[in-house]
This record gives C-alpha cells, structure tokens and sequence, in this order.
C-alpha cells in the first residue's frame, strides 16, 4: 500500500458501465477528492488497467466484483490473465460480508496490491483475512449539486426518511413497524439489486436526487 503521497502524481479509476451505475457515481466522488488534494485523476470507463503502469500512477478499480467479471473478462485475449492485472491495480470495494460479492472481490483481491474500503468494519474483515486495506469512507462531491438550486429546495417534510435497498431483515422490520411509519411522515425508497441498475433502469435514484430527498428530512 502506498503511503508516501508525494510519489502519487496520477491516479486512474477504473469502472464499468455494465454494472451499477452508482459506481460511476462513487468514482466520481473519489475523482473529485484527489483533485482538490493536488493529485490528478481520470475516470476510465469500460477501459483496461495496465498490467506494468508507468512510476507514479495508481489504478484504482472500482467494485472489481462488477469490473473484472462483467468487463476486463470479457477483454482479454488468449495470453492474458485477470490477476495479471489484479497484481498491477488496487481495489475499491463497496460490498459487505456475506455477500457472494464480497468474496468475489475478496478472491480477487488476494493478488492486488491492496484494498481500499468504503465502510470501516469490511476493511477490518479485510485485514484479519491477510489482506492490505484502509478504511476510505465516501467524501461529500459538489459535483452532485449540479442543477440543484438551494433557492428552490422544498421544504422540509419528511419526519422519517429511509433510502436502501431491501433484503429480507428490512422487509420484516418494515412491515411489522408500519403503524410507526403511518404516524409521521415518512418517504421509504427501497430497490431491488438483483442485477444491475442503469442511469435508465426505472426507479434508479442518483445520488443528487437522493440529496434533494436529506435536505427535504427535519432530522
């Protein structure tokens, strides 16, 4: 793992468009903060890593659960390897444990040059398994403010607010608590992540429009 930011001079994040839109939207977060910390970046999309990067450059992949299966595989030609690649990137993972894709990333991130994790406890599940990784929460991005006008934000009217997607322990908890949403006002978006979700796909949140639904929360 790096650890000396003056040998970083470039850094490239790598993401696919086949998988979760909201990863585009996570390197962009990313993409923003090394910008404002003196580090030129780039967005790759749907573009291969290289296997031997030139000194000072990092390559970051973003969900390499999505990256390398639903793209780099997909790229290769007969000779190449996806963990040659693996071993010249690092990996920016988003997914928890228990997951199968969790362990994809974990699989592949045996051969990386280490993990960067945006929530603390994965990046520690991460370590105790042997694995490089650092904790690397998600930043605030004024890129997601394009468009919104403060002036003309609604008011606040949601007393509760919910945004996630739904699994079978939040589908009880909702459902056996319904009569304590029906008391307040509440606004619950909820998706299913079966498969990926595009910009288009219907029912796709981006992130600024989630914004607008925490600025619209009393609390």
């Amino acid at each position: 793992m790096v650890t000396n930011n003056q040998s970083i001079k470039t850094v490239h994040l790598f993401v696919t468009s086949l998988g979760n839109h909201f990863m585009i939207e996570i390197a962009e977060i990313f993409h923003e903060g090394f910008k404002n910390n003196g580090v030129e970046s780039q967005i790759k999309v749907d573009q291969r890593p290289s296997t031997h990067p030139e000194p000072g450059l990092i390559q970051i992949v973003i969900a390499p659960h999505e990256f390398f299966n639903l793209f780099l595989e997909q790229n290769l030609n007969s000779r190449e390897k996806l963990n040659d690649f693996a071993k010249a990137v690092y990996l920016l993972n988003t997914e928890q444990p228990g997951t199968p894709w969790f362990e994809m990333t974990c699989h592949r991130a045996k051969f990386s040059l280490g993990v960067l994790d945006i929530a603390k406890n994965t990046a520690l599940e991460y370590r105790q398994r042997g694995i490089m990784a650092v904790h690397a929460p998600l930043g605030y991005a004024s890129c997601f403010e394009a468009g919104v006008d403060p002036h003309l934000l609604p008011d606040r009217n949601f007393e509760l607010l919910f945004l996630g997607s739904i699994s079978a322990k939040r589908d009880l908890f909702i459902s056996q608590h319904a009569a304590l949403f029906n008391r307040y006002q509440s606004k619950i978006v909820i998706t299913r992540v079966k498969k990926p979700r595009f910009s288009h796909t219907a029912g796709f949140l981006p992130i600024k429009n989630g914004i607008v639904y925490f600025v619209q929360a009393k609390s």
